[in-house]
């Protein structure tokens, strides 16, 4: 939507100014990955912050948790699919995901998770889990907490860029004894589905 006092908009593709609008329209072509963002600047010249980015990108492909692992009796919704597992430092503390690739290449991976264990601009109960490609370590799922018992609110947790091999791969994401937030105790979220993206 335009921005009142906006005399032009930037573009960002990929984190680079692509395009300078004097409108408020953009064609997008789909081809590979690309992450989109946009600012409004008005008649001196003042940017504003850019806005919330938009990934684009031809093809994922979805697991959904509960076809691996038994799903959870939480009674939550707005979740894909017929369910979804839940994380803490007891339960579900290392889980393996088998993933098969049609071609060998770079994927960014992330999941669909929930996380009600605080409200958004405090605490510190961030679940976060290492997550290993074919045994190899790739970095930290994050996953902070998107508002106090808002279990039902479900958004997207970091990506990893990764090199998955064509065929079988396996995923790992594990409670880790480093995996310690700044609260030291609370550490859960509910996973829904892991998504792929080809890069």
């Amino acid at each position: 939507d335009p921005i009142k006092g906006a005399v032009s908009y930037n573009v960002y593709r990929n984190g680079q100014v692509s395009e300078n609008l004097a409108g408020s329209n953009f064609s997008i072509e789909r081809e590979g990955f690309a992450e989109y963002s946009v600012s409004a600047l008005d008649s001196i010249g003042t940017e504003s912050f850019i806005s919330e980015p938009i990934n684009v990108y031809n093809t994922e492909q979805i697991i959904e948790i509960e076809d691996i692992y038994p799903s959870s009796n939480l009674a939550y919704t707005n979740y894909f699919g017929s369910g979804f597992i839940k994380l803490s430092a007891t339960e579900n503390t290392k889980i393996s995901i088998p993933v098969s690739a049609k071609q060998e290449g770079i994927y960014l991976i992330d999941c669909r998770y929930s996380n009600g264990t605080g409200p958004l601009n405090t605490d510190n109960n961030c679940a976060i889990r290492s997550f290993y490609v074919n045994g190899n370590y790739e970095g930290v799922l994050v996953m902070p907490q998107r508002g106090l018992d808002e279990w039902s609110d479900w958004g997207y947790s970091n990506a990893i860029k990764v090199k998955l091999n064509k065929g079988t791969n396996t995923l790992e994401l594990a409670f880790e004894d480093w995996n310690i937030n700044m609260d030291g105790e609370i550490n859960e979220a509910l996973i829904d589905r892991i998504r792929i993206i080809k890069k």
